[in-house]
């Protein structure tokens, strides 16, 4: 579970966090390009992958790339995450 610092969404949602201090984008590459959940995320809200894949994206960056694993689950709570 991380803390959802940025948000773009220019051709399919992308949220930038931080994991480990580690920058960190998580994409959804999806059928609807993210839009389920792009009404529900918010800079601060708390988001959770589970069964995640790790992905090296095309401008060289490693984060998860949601849509590829067919059993991976995407939550999003509107909670802080304060456990640093």
């Amino acid at each position: 579970m991380v803390e959802i610092e940025a948000i773009e969404n220019v051709n399919r949602l992308r949220l930038l966090v931080h994991s480990s201090g580690i920058p960190l984008p998580i994409a959804f590459h999806t059928k609807d390009k993210g839009a389920e959940f792009a009404s529900k995320a918010r800079v601060g809200h708390t988001v959770a992958v589970l069964y995640a894949d790790k992905h090296a994206f095309s401008d060289g960056s490693i984060g998860v790339r949601v849509g590829m694993a067919p059993n991976a689950k995407v939550g999003v709570f509107p909670y802080l995450r304060r456990c640093r």
